[in-house]
């Protein structure tokens, strides 16, 4: 931040200054009052003076009117002035740093006008002839911590009380002891020496000598980073940061300041802890953006102005951005010193950005640089913490550091604290603690942070509900991210791209949001993940943006290249699938590894599904446990999912409750339906129809038909109470008109069926019509069914496809595979078309529907449509039946059993029946009960044939039935 700009320095300048940089008169109050002309009016927003030179009585004021609320103080070029009658609401907080000892020689009138708060411009009248002939004040330092503001910045109208000429707030204040005495240039000094010195001439001043002290250099060796309070006795205010009244802060500038970053009036450059001239200095911190000068500063051996210059070829700023060289001057930064430097390396070596990935290095770096003040080192450390990398994972230990983070100034530790809190990791959860957080990460320039502050006031979460003031904070957010995208700032495009893609708290605009997301993708300050959201948008295709693999393919590279794991983790699923590029298993591992590697949580559960495929059991728990605890409900629904149905490790259904309740906690719908199952059928908990209907219900609303279907099923069958049919209609019908599109769904599929309510078909086709018309796909799909079918209205295939098609549009998969298969057997359409079959059943496939993949793998297996392919037809297969689908395991089995695209493997076979046969395949149960009977492929088991037998019989296999 910059020093007040001194009007060059008041004694050597006769003429006025300009009158710009006042903060604005409120009419009334006296703030903001002009000072009279003549004296020196250019007093910049933002300033961090020494208060060494205060009396005891001006420095008892400032600790009362911190101790008390806001401070506000009168600041001009000459003095400062405590207002202890003006008042603001807020607070201060203390965070400990390494204790740290400097001396700062003042050597010339000008350096003491620039850097003393109070007495600079007496104390350099008194040693006028002194400071020509070689004298020096010297200020010995040892720093022990700092207390922040509560709230970042204050409008003038806030103000009460006595506030006449207020123009700043006290953000913050060094603190611990500090010594001021008159030293020699010719000699060097110690802090010792000067607090020494002070001692021996307390209270003393004249034209020869001036001295002042505070605090007990005995007393900080007590000192420690994690210390509540300073010790005491070495608590006391050396240098305050102001930031003027109605000051703008915004997220660069918050975190400028939360670094310690201070500058000099103009024409005065900092070294060595004081503001001076260039020309006494042997180097410099440069201002950033200032490449030629800060590269010069860097190589004069300036740790600062290299970590500076570090920052600006990570970003881009002003440079090409270069993380190699970016690593490399942050590594020359941490050496000389510079823990600014330091976390910056640490988040090279987190990243792999430049160098080889090392977590453990960087959990050292950002420790160091969190220890030594720097309040985004604190941040860096907390998300080694909550992801687990380079420690174990502990949400306890990020909640403590956030608040560490947040305490020091740095918006981003507020929101992610305020993130914890509500949703309980790491700290009691609390929706009215979360709040004050998201809103003081809000006015520190974290737009993020105003969209979520907007959803809970919006909601009334924490806060009494307000529609007006939430669309005031959605605007802000917006204006914000629009202002940051338009500078570059990639990752500010991403978020406003995912407000228009998801319409929050702005229209819905697939279009707008496809701008933005390319502009995030292709700025110089590019965000990886505004890459993979532009290349899902052309992946899936929308009624407003074409369908388009090709270019979502390059958008996934060019996501993963730049280190973003979730463009590796896409592209490794389109590998898997071959869809877009070649089918390539091996490459898809890599990417999902690669993915893994990049702290891409959803890498790791596709890298331990692919592990789980080929039954490798434990590297399937490590990598899907690893992808938990980078925050993948995926990957802890997947791990859950292996102990509740014994898959390749011991039945446990406590562990898998576990797992499903972390999977739920990150968002997971299955994992909280599922844990809804295990609460409902005390599976791992005791049993608790309370709890399992919460959890049923949370999934419902996310969508999750099965859970919206067991609720229904527990109040049909009086687990909340007495029994109640019309109340399990009655939410379902509810979900369906708030527009929960699986409850429309559901509901409509009972009333076709009946059970929970009177059958009823024309009652289905209105349901699902009007689910339909509000445009949920999968209500299109089952009209679409039911005309298709004949049900509940007349036959009629051609409006049947017409309605799987808008399904499909819709990105609703089976309508995809639905159409499909009509262009394959000619229903409903001009004519038999394989190849439009082929193309429909691909993109059902690539949206996980197994029937699409399975569908697909029979024309390749035939050669309609698309070319004779047995062994591309197998990987179909097998992927229709990973997503469920019970012809896909079954026609996997046929193929290993007889050969067909691969080798005979009657062991793989026997084991594909058997899925097939428990996803109610009543062939598979058919042909596995032939290989059991005769010990094909495994033991020889002829009681389990027969009940194999009897199971596909019952399910009306003729085969089974005549045996």
């Amino acid at each position: 931040m910059r020093l007040l700009s001194l009007c060059a320095l008041i004694a050597a300048s006769a003429l006025g200054c300009g009158s710009g940089g006042l903060p604005r008169e409120v009419p009334g109050t006296g703030i903001g009052k002009a000072i009279p002309q003549g004296e020196c009016l250019n007093v910049s927003s933002d300033a961090a003076p020494l208060v060494v030179d205060f009396t005891p009585e001006l420095r008892t004021d400032l600790e009362a009117a911190m101790r008390n609320n806001l401070a506000v103080v009168s600041y001009d070029c000459k003095k400062l002035k405590v207002l202890d009658r003006c008042t603001v609401a807020g607070d201060y907080s203390y965070v400990g740093v390494t204790k740290k000892e400097q001396v700062i020689r003042l050597k010339t009138q000008d350096e003491l006008r620039a850097n003393l708060a109070l007495n600079g411009g007496l104390w350099a009248v008194e040693l006028g002839g002194e400071l020509q002939q070689g004298a020096t004040v010297d200020v010995a330092m040892v720093m022990v911590g700092k207390r922040t503001a509560s709230r970042p910045t204050v409008e003038l109208e806030e103000l009460a009380g006595e506030c006449q000429g207020a123009t700043h707030l006290v953000r913050t204040a060094t603190l611990g002891a500090f010594a001021v005495a008159t030293g020699s240039n010719a000699s060097a000094t110690t802090v010792a020496k000067v607090f020494s010195l002070a001692e021996g001439s307390a209270g003393s001043r004249s034209s020869k000598q001036v001295s002042n002290k505070e605090g007990e250099l005995t007393a900080c060796g007590g000192a420690s980073p994690d210390s509540p309070n300073p010790p005491s006795q070495c608590g006391a205010p050396i240098r305050l940061e102001l930031l003027a009244l109605g000051a703008k802060l915004d997220q660069a500038k918050a975190e400028d300041l939360a670094s310690g970053k201070l500058a000099c009036p103009n024409g005065l450059v900092l070294s060595e802890g004081k503001c001076t001239k260039a020309a006494s200095a042997a180097s410099f911190r440069c201002r950033a953006g200032d490449v030629p000068n800060c590269t010069t500063q860097c190589e004069r051996g300036n740790a600062e102005s290299c970590a500076i210059l570090a920052k600006m070829y990570q970003d881009g700023d002003g440079v090409p951005a270069d993380v190699k060289k970016a690593f490399e001057l942050n590594d020359k930064a941490c050496d000389g010193g510079s823990q600014f430097g330091c976390t910056g390396l640490g988040v090279a070596y987190g990243s792999g950005h430049g160098v080889d990935r090392n977590p453990p290095m960087a959990v050292r770096l950002h420790k160091g640089a969190c220890d030594a003040g720097i309040a985004r080192g604190c941040y860096n450390l907390g998300v080694q913490y909550a992801q687990g990398r380079g420690v174990r994972r502990d949400p306890d230990a990020a909640a403590k550091l956030y608040k560490r983070a947040c305490d020091g100034g740095y918006p981003w530790g507020c929101n992610n604290l305020a993130s914890l809190t509500s949703e309980g990791r790491g700290v009691t959860k609390s929706a009215e603690r979360a709040v004050p957080l998201f809103r003081k990460a809000c006015d520190g320039g974290v737009w993020i942070a105003c969209k979520t502050l907007a959803r809970h006031v919006a909601a009334g979460d924490g806060v009494p509900a307000d529609k007006a003031a939430a669309a005031e904070l959605f605007a802000r957010a917006t204006k914000g991210m629009t202002e940051d995208c338009a500078k570059g700032q990639g990752q500010a495009c991403y978020w406003l791209g995912w407000m228009y893609r998801s319409a929050d708290g702005v229209p819905r605009d697939v279009r707008k949001a496809t701008e933005l997301f390319k502009s995030g993708c292709e700025s110089q300050r590019h965000h990886p993940d505004a890459c993979v959201s532009l290349g899902y948008l052309y992946e899936m295709g929308d009624p407003a943006w074409p369908r388009n693999v090709t270019l979502a393919v390059g958008l996934y590279q060019r996501a993963c290249k730049l280190g973003g794991g979730g463009g590796c983790n896409n592209l490794a699923r389109l590998y898997e699938m071959g869809v877009g590029v070649p089918l390539d298993r091996r490459r898809a591992a890599e990417l999902f590894e690669e993915a893994c590697n990049l702290d891409d949580g959803n890498g790791c559960g596709g890298r331990g599904r692919l592990h789980l495929r080929d039954r490798e059991y434990p590297k399937a728990v490590a990598t899907l446990k690893q992808g938990c605890e980078l925050g993948s409900g995926f990957a802890c629904s997947e791990l859950a999912g292996m102990y509740n149905d014994a898959n390749g490790v011991p039945r446990d259904y406590g562990v898998a409750f576990t797992w499903y309740k972390r999977a739920c906690e990150l968002g997971n719908n299955w994992g909280c339906s599922s844990l809804g199952f295990a609460y409902d059928h005390g599976r791992g908990t005791p049993a608790d129809a309370q709890l399992a209907a919460s959890y049923y219900q949370r999934a419902c609303d996310a969508g999750e038909s099965f859970a919206c279907e067991d609720l229904a099923s527990l109040y049909a069958r009086g687990g909340l109470g007495s029994q109640s049919m019309a109340q399990a209609a009655s939410l379902f019908q509810r979900a369906c008109d708030s527009g929960r599109s699986q409850s429309c769904v559901t509901l409509a599929g009972h009333y076709l069926r009946g059970g929970i309510v009177a059958k009823n078909e024309l009652r289905a086709l209105a349901l699902y019509d009007q689910g339909c018309r509000a445009g949920v796909a999968a209500a299109c799909h089952h009209v679409a069914t039911m005309h298709g079918d004949g049900v509940g209205a007349g036959k009629d295939p051609a409006k049947a496809n017409e309605l799987y098609r808008q399904g499909c549009n819709l990105r609703y998969f089976p309508s995809c595979a639905a159409l499909a298969r009509a262009y394959e057997t000619g229903t409903g359409v001009p004519k038999k078309d394989y190849t439009e079959a082929a193309k429909l059943y691909d993109r059902a496939c690539a949206g996980k529907t197994g029937e699409g993949c399975t569908g697909a793998g029979v024309l390749h297996e035939q050669g309609r449509g698309v070319k004779r392919d047995a062994e591309r037809a197998l990987d179909l297969y097998e992927q229709g039946c990973s997503f469920g689908d019970r012809g896909g395991c079954y026609q996997a089995a046929i193929a290993f059993e007889r050969g067909r695209g691969t080798k005979p493997d009657l062991s793989e076979a026997r084991f594909l029946y058997q899925k097939a046969c428990n996803l109610r395949d009543d062939g598979a149960c058919f042909a596995l009960s032939e290989m059991v009977a005769k010990g094909r492929g495994g033991p020889k088991e002829p009681a389990y044939a027969s009940q194999l037998r009897d199971r596909a019989c019952q399910m009306g296999n003729k085969k089974a039935c005549a045996r």
